[in-house]
């Protein structure tokens, strides 16, 4: 393997293996060691102080497990989160599908030739967009 290849394989493995998820993508604040234990709570605790927060749109389903690991991975003991719903849009996608199979022998080659005609059919892909927002909380003590 030439050293481009050796460099996008690398570059890729990165990119795909260290994945963060958008609360940490997202995040604008102070940064500490990481933790092994952070907790989610409905409203902000009286006893830490806010470190950070993140705000993003998406039309994936984001869960608290992503929240409490972003949390864990900034050194946050605490993340407060909650997403709204924002509205769906609708486009077309064309998928591949391949119809009319049919064979000949051809003469010449001396074998059968399969003929395959691809068609791309279009389907309605709607997709629904929340917002979320998270602060982190690290404790004061």
């Amino acid at each position: 393997m030439n050293r481009i290849g050796i460099v996008l394989a690398v570059l890729v493995g990165l990119t795909l293996g260290g994945c963060t998820n958008n609360f940490e993508r997202n995040y604008q604040g102070e940064i500490y060691a990481p933790i092994e234990h952070a907790f989610a709570l409905t409203e902000a605790p009286s006893h830490a102080r806010l470190i950070g927060t993140s705000l993003f749109v998406s039309e994936g389903a984001e869960r608290q497990a992503e929240a409490l690991r972003a949390a864990q991975n900034i050194g946050a003991h605490y993340v407060v989160w909650d997403r709204q719903y924002i509205g769906s849009s609708t486009r077309i996608d064309h998928i591949a599908v391949q119809t009319e199979f049919h064979e000949r022998w051809d003469e010449r080659r001396g074998d059968r030739i399969t003929y395959r005609r691809t068609e791309y059919v279009p389907v309605l892909r709607t997709q629904h967009w929340h917002e979320y927002y998270a602060e982190f909380y690290r404790s004061s003590d």
